[in-house]
């Protein structure tokens, strides 16, 4: 299959520090406090939702028909909720840049 470019994901996979160490209590404390509305257009769930999508395909070559790391579909809030702790290192670190370009 192929994976198509996501410019993001590659900004951010080059800004990452492969040393540092993530808290994950932390990133899931300041994932949940991002705005929900869309005053400047973004909508960070979605883009936080693409990010993991999208690693997951390039670096295990998951299915597009799965949910990847552990994911379950909430069918009454019509969401995703994800076990933070089977996210990987690297895609953790990923995230705390998104977030850190975002704060």
């Amino acid at each position: 299959m192929t994976v198509h470019p996501y410019p993001l994901y590659d900004q951010l996979v080059a800004q990452v520090d492969p040393a540092k160490s993530i808290d994950i209590d932390t990133l899931v404390t300041t994932i949940k406090k991002l705005p929900t509305a869309k005053p400047d257009g973004l909508d960070h769930c979605e883009e936080i939702m693409a990010l993991i999508y999208h690693h997951s395909l390039v670096t295990e070559a998951a299915s597009p028909r799965t949910l990847p790391y552990g994911a379950k579909l909430i069918t009454a809030s019509r969401g995703i909720t994800f076990e933070c702790q089977q996210l990987p290192p690297d895609l953790t670190r990923i995230l705390d840049s998104y977030l850190t370009m975002h704060s």
